[in-house]
């Protein structure tokens, strides 16, 4: 171990021999740890041989000793030429020194220039300057407008020309040859066998119930019906104070919510009837407990009720409710359903 230790002159400044008992690096060595393990090494193998060469005759004994004595004083010879060197090597020190700062300096050096050439190759390989607008400079330069903003813009920002009526005139009676087309391919309920075509519209009208007028936005097949108005036919003045039985909000939910259908495919028109009778048939059911809930204010005896109501789907009524208690008989019912 300690024939390891002591390393000859001419390397101690590439293994880092301290100088005068400094360290310069983290890789140097200081000469009182050298010094210090030659002689635990030597301490250590003479205390071997002390308990070894009593086992062994005279002549071993010398042949041991001597080789002791020839490997220590190898060993304190170089670590003599070893420390003899360090004395005078304030230079050697210096000059490791600096290889070591110029060491690190050219490391940062090539960090930097891979760290350049991988920004020009990744990050500003499309960072380039774009070319001069030189037609639009000379326009603002000559005649003082700039008469070249994307068309886009007007799009978006300025409103479309209105249709003319010649092209308005055009319009209806394309349509006019488009509906019957697309009525003919449709699965029509019997409710809408009759219909009226007028205007660049298909106007469905089942009596007492509702009317409901609809078109096309273009010649494809695919496209679904565009809901234009809906109106429910069922009034009655008693009640409501003489409004609409169907208020703007309601009418507007109806609107959306069978055209947001007919885009998504769900529906065709005989499901536009069956959404629109079901509903006229709700409202009826409605308009028929409104309606009793008037006589049975008005009425002096106790002869209506209304035994219980499903909104949309069920009214019970009783009447002649004290005749039946008076002859002992069961109370009439009478029931009526929405569809």
């Amino acid at each position: 171990m300690a024939m390891a230790v002591a390393v000859p002159p001419h390397q101690m400044h590439q293994n880092g021999v301290a100088i005068n008992g400094s360290v310069s690096n983290p890789s140097v060595v200081r000469l009182s740890l050298v010094i210090e393990r030659a002689v635990q090494s030597t301490y250590h193998q003479l205390v071997v041989l002390a308990e070894l060469l009593p086992r062994k005759t005279d002549v071993e004994r010398k042949i041991e000793l001597c080789k002791w004595c020839v490997r220590t004083r190898q060993l304190f010879v170089r670590l003599f030429a070893l420390t003899k060197w360090v004395s005078g090597s304030s230079k050697v020190d210096r000059s490791t020194q600096m290889s070591s700062f110029l060491d690190q300096q050219s490391a940062v050096f090539i960090q930097c220039a891979d760290r350049l050439s991988s920004l020009s190759r990744e990050t500003l390989a499309c960072a380039k300057l774009p070319n001069f607008n030189m037609p639009a400079a000379v326009d603002v330069l000559a005649t003082g407008s700039f008469p070249r903003l994307p068309a886009s813009i007007r799009e978006k920002i300025v409103s479309p020309d209105p249709a003319t009526e010649a092209e308005k005139r055009a319009a209806i009676q394309k349509l006019h040859h488009l509906i019957p087309s697309a009525l003919a391919y449709s699965d029509l309920p019997k409710e809408f066998s009759t219909f009226a075509i007028d205007s660049g519209r298909v106007t469905f009208t089942v009596d007492s119930e509702f009317s409901v007028s609809l078109t096309l936005f273009g010649v494809d097949p695919g496209l679904p019906w565009r809901l234009l108005d809906v109106n429910v036919l069922i009034s009655d003045h008693t009640v409501g104070e003489g409004r609409s039985l169907l208020h703007q909000s309601q009418k507007l939910f109806l609107l959306h919510t069978i055209q947001q259908r007919l885009n998504s495919n769900q529906f065709n028109l005989s499901n536009v009837y069956q959404f629109l009778h079901g509903f006229c048939q709700s409202l009826r059911l409605e308009l028929l407990h409104s309606q009793l809930g008037c006589i049975m204010l008005e009425q002096r005896n106790n002869s209506l009720g209304v035994e219980s109501y499903t909104p949309g789907s069920e009214l019970k009524v009783a009447y002649w409710k004290d005749c039946r208690r008076a002859f002992g008989r069961p109370e009439k019912t009478g029931g009526g359903g929405g569809g």
